[in-house]
């Protein structure tokens, strides 16, 4: 195998353009989207919101959080989950990891204590749904313990659960709060690819991506030195 070695200036460029920060910008909101291959969301806005920050510093002033709520909500270009914004195509292989993995013990037992609460989420999302959580009621039967700010609010706690595994799924917003709905009136059609060959597609696109639009390379200084994290 070869082993290519860079000089400091070489993987900085690398890593501001994989990320999308030099010229020139990139010009399509999805396209930004799929090339980082998600935003996260953090609704702490001291100046904007994180997925805005994000987006505004790669497309710049042509930028309208508007145009990020239209692809989401209207356009279904990209999906909001679970504190991150995805392209769509990506989200049956997080689920599949997700379903996969090995579920927290104490998160387990809670999930099979509440069943009954997640059966009665799912009936009133398929007659009423999208629906706020605010608008479906606590059924549960043992409440979720926490001692920070989740504890006893176990209506989102079992929604997050349910949407991380793809039985329920975020359709939109109001403000801040979310509208809850079954995936398959949020998520667009598509053919069930989900597991580890899908996860392996998924990783082969990024690489893909990463190759077709790295930066050309000039030879440097004549001493190169091996990448370490220290003085980037």
């Amino acid at each position: 195998m070869v082993v290519h070695q860079l000089t400091l200036r070489e993987a900085r460029r690398i890593a501001v353009h994989a990320q999308l920060l030099d010229r020139p910008r990139p010009t399509d909101l999805v396209d930004v989207v799929e090339r980082l291959t998600f935003l996260q969301i953090d609704p702490t806005a001291a100046i904007a919101p994180n997925a805005d920050l994000v987006l505004w510093s790669r497309l710049g002033s042509s930028y309208d959080p508007a145009d990020l709520v239209k692809a989401i909500e209207h356009d279904r270009t990209l999906v909001e989950t679970v504190a991150y914004i995805r392209p769509p195509r990506d989200v049956p292989a997080v689920i599949a990891e997700v379903n996969a993995a090995e579920s927290h013990p104490f998160m387990a037992e809670w999930l099979v204590q509440n069943d009954s609460f997640r059966r009665d989420i799912l009936a009133l999302l398929e007659t009423s749904g999208p629906l706020l959580s605010r608008d479906i009621p606590d059924t549960s039967v043992v409440a979720w313990p926490s001692s920070g700010w989740t504890n006893n609010r176990n209506t989102t706690k079992m929604l997050e659960a349910l949407a991380h595994r793809g039985q329920v799924a975020i359709s939109g917003r109001k403000g801040r709060q979310r509208y809850w709905d079954l995936p398959e009136r949020v998520y667009p059609p598509r053919p069930s690819r989900a597991g580890p060959r899908e996860r392996c597609r998924r990783a082969q696109r990024t690489a893909a991506r990463l190759r077709r639009n790295r930066p050309t390379l000039r030879p440097g200084q004549p001493e190169r030195e091996p990448l370490r994290g220290a003085g980037w």
